[in-house]
């Protein structure tokens, strides 16, 4: 097959003319973006990120569960809905004020004896109980081998929670592993040091 010059320079020029001849855009233009369809909706949601204001009530109790017991207070303040839904932790914060302003064994029975009546969860004493436990240089001392021995007692039907959560059974809302081993652990104590506090009561020694 015989190759034309002229005719393959003459398809040449022909092309950049039709080349030259198509409209070219802009340098500076910038990329087509894509619109939403008209009449769609946007979502106003979808464009703001979660804020405490709308966590359920439920979660707001989870929360508050792990609100250390001396901050209940603050943190019940934040508005009206924790407010409610920290109605349980609010009750315990109560007794563990109170527990911190025992004086004597008779203050001891009587908020022990709320708290049986009060509390529906073992759980719930712990924090009192640890509070007692702590206060308990401040009564009088021939009170005191009576006072530990009714705390030993409180403290050791909370261990019955604990028990069932080491068995592999699930504990009740509000009790964490953090009060569970508080309890454990303070009964543990108690079997070491309850003998030897009554018996230098009972014979009038000194601490």
């Amino acid at each position: 097959m015989d190759f034309g010059l002229n005719a393959a320079l003459n398809d040449y020029q022909a092309y950049m003319c039709a080349l030259e001849s198509c409209p070219q855009p802009a340098a500076s233009a910038p990329p087509p973006t894509l619109k939403p369809a008209s009449g769609a909706l946007a979502n106003p949601l979808a464009s703001r990120p979660t804020t405490y204001h709308d966590l359920p009530p439920e979660l707001i109790q989870q929360i508050g569960d792990y609100v250390p017991v001396q901050d209940v207070g603050n943190f019940s303040a934040v508005d009206r809905r924790t407010y409610h839904a920290m109605h349980s932790r609010r009750v315990v914060y109560r007794y563990w004020q109170r527990a911190n302003q025992a004086v004597s064994l008779a203050s001891v029975n009587q908020l022990l004896k709320e708290m049986d009546g009060t509390l529906a969860d073992p759980a719930q004493h712990v924090e009192p109980i640890e509070a007692l436990r702590r206060r308990l240089e401040a009564l009088p001392y021939r009170e005191r081998g009576e006072a530990f021995k009714r705390m030993y007692a409180a403290a050791q039907r909370n261990s019955t929670s604990l028990t069932r959560w080491r068995s592999g059974v699930r504990p009740r809302r509000g009790m964490s592993g953090r009060n569970s081993l508080t309890v454990w652990s303070y009964c543990c104590l108690a079997q070491l040091s309850l003998s030897s506090v009554i018996r230098r009561s009972w014979l009038g020694l000194g601490p």
